[in-house]
């Protein structure tokens, strides 16, 4: 600005200096006059602010100015015409001299001022010149200037001969130039208003003495009066920057009024927090209150009072109010305690202007519900930060200096305030403490079930002691270890997870070992802390551990122990109360154990006595069974009660005489139940002795995985012997780790070796009535079978009643075809659709192949999960999943297979082989009755057919109709399709066909040597496919016709007489349908027969 100001008016100069303007005297006294009552306000003006507030610029401003208005009302009085009748005539050089006065005297007060400013700075308030002082120099230097120029002969005031007409002009301006340079290098012009206006006025009254005044050529010219007209710019100039200055000074005038009247209202809230603090000891009433008044003085939109514990890494929010949702913090948040870091730290307030810009989590959290900046004070005791307020606002830089050190101020309050809260609350922890204690005591004194007694007790632990973890621990003499019995945490534990110490084992083994309570502020430093095999809460999440042993009769029965996150969390006081706590839980501890064991004993009587009563008053297993796992449940809580025993034979299995319980398990594979059974006959069978697995989850098999995710944890099982033989067992499965105890593993082994004689009748009985059952349905099977000759009723009826027999889904019998050696499937029964394939098989493939050339049952639990099983997709589909296939022989040799499939809920046995291999067996000398009969009936019926066709030879003599009679016959006699075709000059062309071999039969004529008609023409030698849609001999089009008309068997036999060929004919069947050596021999007489005719 300042520079191109200077630009303006030094261009202006040539611009304006061509003009030949020629004022007058009476123009001249107007802009004098008006120069002087500027002059006069700026003097006065400037005069106000000084004595407002002392400052030696302003005063030698204000008094300057007041003289060169003097002098400028002298200027325009002795210049102007008006006087000129009163007062003799002045001489000519007065006019510009007077002008000269006054300029130079403003612009030496003007340095003056400059002066006065550098002194005081250099010697402080000593160097301050008095108002007074300046006052008498600025009167005597007025009155001087006027003495001199009215009595003193003046010298000319004009030079036109040299190049600056009034060089007396340069004199004001050096010292406008020295206060100029004065003022730009004070600087003050960079935030003052009124020095930044006076350093404008200098420049134009600077310019206005050497580039417009000094070229001034006579009295009233362009120049002159330009010169004249800068310094009123420059006059108004100052006045502008005292006009915006007063109005600083009055607008801070008010603003202190305002300050001063919310300083006193801040006192009077200050005052009202003092009257709570002092008043109440309650969080409920201190910091709503401490809250809504500092809110009154600063406006914000949330405030907290909080603490943070870096050891623990938890906030603690001792009051929150907010008019904004804020999320709730998330523990993985790790950023959301370095938020706070140097705040506790260095104990010094944060302000945020703009939290979108800090690159904390949290602090993205409070800019995402509309929070712009926050304001966080510490709180300060003894030292330390203990604790810490903040405000948040919606708008950026919200919160101001002062407000900062209003909250500062306000934080030793608060300070007192959780000091008192503090103290209040230790006071009520303790009064509630033996409140709880008390009630605890009735609680747990008044139970008498030992699982309920443990759980209160460590509930009471926590809930007492604001422990994060308690346990309870009770010794196991013969193992010489601590066995947990209880536990309460923010972690729980884990289902299946069975913990125990060894005496002298980490810290509360070796507490137990030494008999003695224990109180560990920090464990990672105490050298008895190790890490144990079962613990599940992480290391870090312990740090304080409390100890107390329980005593009963002067000896120490177990251990109650809390554990916190917080280091130093526990003191002597907490030790104390634990030790009156563990007192009364030893006792009440010791009344549940004699009331269990009471119990118990009377549980015991009253199942031996409900097991006699059935036994002799039933022999039906089923309802012996019965009654033997419904008691074993209602003595022995659990979720599942399993009584049977494994099949020790070449192909072992379960069988289950009956399951009691509240869960079911899901199907089981293969692998799952062979792994069931190997576990089973190495620790109950081979042992003889119960097997107990507390825990589930340590075997780390599919089969234990299986268990674990119906909901089971803990397993046991209990052999029943018969005459130091395990016959059978039962077994018991809980959904909590460690279920059972030591008396009752021993209660149910004592029961079962009553049970082995009880337990061997039943099952004989049972095997005896299954026995029967299945001999009367193998008796009804013999009768429906062998009361029938045809074939494929016998092989369906063997189907169906395996079906039946063995509870099924499904079932096959496959029969060796002599001819073409291959199985193939010649019946199939079931209530589920047939698999996609229905043809013969290779003997030596599939399960099928296994039984066939082995002689041997196969007994699958999962065919989904055996390789040799080749229709998975279709089980999968079907839900079959159980498989056994016996052969069928004849005398000593394999003619077949008989198979029978289950769905999920069957499990097939060795029992269920062999009374599979029995119908098998029955169903053989059927088969063989039923082929020997079919055969002779086909051999019949061919004969006859044969006799028919040649009778019919005999008697018809036209070509068209025997060609039909012999294509009409062969389709008879093989119950398909037949046609003839001719060879004529090179071609086999079609004479006759019944109609579903005439569409097959394609093209009217076929070449000879081409496809198989052709070769059969060529060679003179029958040719059989089992699928013609497939056959690469066949032409397209013959086999795309066989494809649409869905046939797929094919017998091709040449027709000719005395070597010579005469054509071909055709037999049809079904796809998969075999043709014989006696089928070709038999179509072989027939094409003989058509030959002759």
């Amino acid at each position: 600005i300042y520079i191109g100001l200077f630009v303006l008016l030094f261009f202006g100069y040539f611009l304006l200096r061509g003009i030949s303007w020629q004022g007058t005297k009476h123009l001249h006294t107007i802009m004098e006059v008006i120069a002087t009552l500027l002059a006069l306000a700026v003097g006065v003006l400037a005069l106000i602010p000084f004595y407002s507030k002392k400052n030696n610029t302003i005063l030698f401003i204000g008094a300057a100015f007041l003289g060169t208005a003097f002098l400028d009302g002298y200027h325009a009085v002795v210049t102007s015409a008006f006087f000129d009748t009163y007062f003799p005539p002045v001489p000519s050089s007065l006019i510009p001299w007077s002008w000269v006065a006054s300029r130079f005297f403003l612009s030496v007060f003007l340095y003056l001022s400059y002066l006065a400013w550098n002194r005081k700075e250099r010697l402080g308030e000593a160097g301050r010149i008095t108002e007074d002082v300046v006052y008498w120099a600025v009167t005597i230097l007025t009155l001087a200037s006027c003495s001199f120029f009215a009595f003193t002969p003046l010298p000319r005031a004009y030079y036109p001969e040299i190049l600056f007409h009034r060089p007396e002009e340069f004199l004001p301006a050096f010292f406008f130039l020295l206060v100029l340079i004065g003022f730009l290098k004070k600087g003050g012009w960079k935030h003052d208003q009124f020095e930044h206006w006076l350093v404008m006025s200098i420049i134009v009254g600077f310019m206005g003495q050497v580039m417009y005044m000094s070229f001034s050529g006579r009295l009233f010219d362009f120049m002159f009066d330009a010169a004249h007209l800068l310094k009123k710019v420059s006059y108004v100039l100052v006045l502008t920057g005292l006009l915006i200055s007063m109005f600083r000074l009055f607008r801070q005038a008010d603003e202190s009024a305002r300050e001063l009247s919310e300083s006193n209202e801040r006192l009077e809230i200050v005052d009202r927090i003092a009257r709570v603090v002092g008043s109440s000891l309650r969080e409920k009433d201190l910091f709503p209150t401490i809250a809504r008044e500092i809110r009154r003085i600063i406006p914000c939109e949330r405030l907290f009072i909080g603490s943070v514990n870096f050891e623990t890494e938890e906030i603690f929010y001792w009051h929150v109010e907010s008019d904004v949702k804020v999320p709730p913090v998330d523990d993985d948040d790790v950023s959301r305690l370095e938020w706070y870091q140097e705040l506790y730290e260095k104990m010094r307030p944060l302000n945020y202007g703009d939290i979108r810009k800090v690159p904390y989590r949290r602090a993205q959290d409070f800019a995402k519900a509309g929070l712009r900046s926050q304001l966080v004070v510490p709180i300060v005791r003894d030292g330390q930060c203990v604790a810490h307020l903040a405000l948040s606002s919606t708008r950026v830089d919200a919160f101001s200096g002062d407000q900062l050190e209003q909250l500062i101020s306000l934080s030793g309050h608060i300070n007192v305030a959780l000091q008192n809260a503090s103290h209040l609350q230790e006071t009520e922890k303790r009064a509630t403490r033996l409140a709880a204690l008390n009630d605890m005591g009735q609680k747990i004194a008044g139970n008498l079930e030992l699982s309920e007694v443990f759980d209160r007790i460590v509930h009471a632990v926590a809930g007492i002691l604001k422990t994060d973890y308690s346990r309870i621990f009770m010794i196991d003499e013969k193992e010489q270890e601590l066995v947990l019995r209880a536990s309460h945490g923010r972690i729980p534990i884990p289902p299946g997870r069975v913990a125990s110490i060894k005496m002298g084992e980490s810290v509360t083994g070796w507490a137990s070992q030494k008999g003695e309570s224990l109180l560990v502020p920090d464990v990672l430093k105490n050298p008895f802390w190790e890490d144990l095999p079962w613990e599940w809460v992480p290391k870090k999440e312990i740090r304080a551990l409390i100890c107390q042993p329980l005593h009963h009769r002067g000896q120490i029965i177990g251990y109650i122990n809390g554990m916190s996150r917080q280091e130093g969390f526990f003191t002597e006081e907490d030790l104390s109360t634990l030790g009156v706590l563990a007192s009364q839980a030893a006792g009440a501890i010791e009344n549940a154990r004699l009331f269990s064991d009471t119990r118990e004993r009377a549980t015991r009587l009253e199942f031996v006595g409900n097991i006699a009563k059935a036994v002799g008053s039933t022999l039906d297993p089923e309802e012996l069974f019965r009654t033997i796992v419904d008691e074993i449940l209602r003595v022995v809580p659990c979720e599942r009660c399993v009584i049977g025993k494994v099949d020790q034979t070449e192909m072992p299995n379960f069988s289950y005489w009956h399951t009691g319980g509240e869960i079911g398990l899901p199907p089981i594979s293969t692998e799952e139940k062979t792994e069931a059974i190997e576990w089973y006959i190495r620790n109950v069978y081979s042992r003889n002795q119960t097997a107990y697995l507390q825990n589930l989850g340590e075997l780390e098999t599919p089969w234990s995985m299986r268990q674990m995710r119906a909901g089971f944890n803990s397993l046991l099982a209990v052999p029943i012997l018969q005459d130091g033989t395990c016959i059978a067992h039962f077994s018991l499965t809980s959904s909590r780790t460690n279920a059972f105890s030591g008396g009752q593993v021993e209660f149910l082994t004592s029961v079962a070796g009553h049970l082995g004689s009880v337990i061997r009748n039943a099952s004989l009985y049972q095997t005896a009535e299954e026995r029967a059952v299945r001999l009367a349905s193998l008796n009804e099977v013999n009768l429906k079978i062998t009361q029938n000759l045809a074939l494929g009723e016998v092989l369906e009826n063997v189907a169906r009643s395996a079906v039946e027999l063995l509870s099924g889904s499904f079932s096959r019998v496959y029969l060796l075809n002599e001819e073409s050696g291959l199985l193939q499937i010649r019946t199939q029964f079931g209530d589920i659709g047939a698999p996609p394939k229905f043809d013969a098989h290779r003997p030596e493939k599939g399960l099928r192949g296994v039984v066939f050339q082995t002689g041997k049952p196969v007994l699958i639990q999962n065919i989904l999960e055996d390789e040799w099983f080749e229709e998975k997709a279709w089980a999968e589909e079907s839900g079959l999943r159980g498989f056994i296939a016996v052969p069928v022989f004849h005398e000593d040799r394999v003619i077949g297979v008989l198979n029978c499939m289950g769905k999920e809920s069957v499990s097939f046995s060795r029992d269920d082989a062999d009374l599979l291999q029995s119908l098998a067996n029955l169903g053989s000398a059927a088969i063989q009755n039923a082929r020997l009969f079919q055969e002779s009936e086909e051999k019949g019926k061919r004969l006859a057919t044969l006799v028919d066709v040649a009778q019919r030879l005999t008697r018809e003599l036209d070509l068209a109709s025997v060609l039909n009679s012999i294509a009409e016959s062969a389709a008879s006699l093989f119950e398909g399709d037949a046609g003839i075709r001719i060879l004529e000059g090179g071609e086999l062309v079609k004479a006759a066909a019944t109609p579903g071999a005439d569409n097959v039969m394609a093209r009217k004529a076929v070449r000879v040597g081409k496809s198989i008609t052709g070769q059969v023409a060529v060679s003179g030698r029958a040719i059989v496919t089992p699928d013609a849609p497939t056959d690469s001999r066949l032409l397209h089009a013959h086999r795309e016709a066989n494809r649409e008309a869905r046939t797929g068997a094919l017998m091709c036999v040449p027709v000719g007489v005395e070597g010579r060929i005469l054509g071909t004919l055709h037999i049809y069947r079904e796809r998969g349908y075999q043709f014989d050596q006696n089928a070709i021999r038999l179509a072989m007489g027939l094409a003989d027969q058509a030959a002759v005719a």
